[in-house]
């Protein structure tokens, strides 16, 4: 891969209710924490700067939970919000505001990932990032292998055709001064969303797929570390 100047914001500012055993990323797998996990593949691959959105009250733990991290890649911290588009929006102004990237080409690629998805390989980090410098925005994604439906009030309504249906993962990759602009409107207008590309789409941005991986699950209750123990 040609390098590409490239930053990563890290959410781990939900509160972990479904999870109902504290905060999810700070558990370990074999001895890392799955918030180490998260960030490590984009350290390998020359992220020059990470910024974690945290919960209030758990700095300490967060900071504890990437004990592990090389020193030579900046670290930064920074409250989350009431909501996730909020929490990212933190993240993204406090990177914009680092001193390393005053300089820096505005268009520097930000990786916007769930601290909660440990399994994360370098292989699809590298494919985001080739994918987003090249169209400006980019997302993994993985067919389903179900049947769709739209149900209201128990009932099927319709059925969706699975072939143009996809499931998103993270990280989502974009232009650091595209998707921070799309936030300011976001937050401006008072709108939420439930992920940072429908974010970018609703105010014109296009955001183009990438093969995900099946392994790169996202931790959301006890039973998926179950597999782990």
């Amino acid at each position: 891969m040609k390098s590409l100047k490239h930053a990563l914001v890290l959410t781990s500012a939900g509160s972990s209710v479904r999870f109902k055993n504290g905060k999810k990323e700070f558990h370990l797998i074999d001895g890392k924490s799955v918030l180490l996990r998260a960030a490590l593949p984009f350290v390998n691959c020359g992220c020059l700067a990470i910024v974690v959105t945290y919960k209030e009250g758990t700095l300490d733990q967060t900071k504890k939970a990437l004990e592990g991290l090389p020193s030579s890649v900046p670290l930064y911290f920074t409250p989350g919000g009431k909501s996730r588009r909020e929490s990212v929006f933190n993240g993204l102004k406090k990177l914009s505001e680092c001193l390393e990237f005053k300089n820096e080409d505005k268009n520097i690629l930000v990786s916007i990932h769930d601290g909660a998805r440990p399994f994360v390989s370098e292989a699809l980090v590298k494919s985001c990032l080739e994918k987003a410098s090249i169209y400006g925005a980019s997302v993994p994604a993985i067919k389903g292998k179900d049947t769709l439906a739209l149900v209201e009030n128990s009932v099927i309504k319709s059925y969706i055709d699975r072939e143009k249906t996809v499931f998103l993962q993270t990280p989502q990759v974009f232009r650091l001064s595209e998707i921070l602009l799309a936030h300011q409107k976001a937050d401006r207008d008072g709108m939420e969303f439930t992920d940072d590309t429908s974010l970018f789409t609703a105010y014109g941005g296009v955001v183009h797929v990438v093969s995900g991986e099946v392994e790169n699950t996202k931790i959301t209750y006890p039973e998926d570390m179950e597999k782990f123990k």
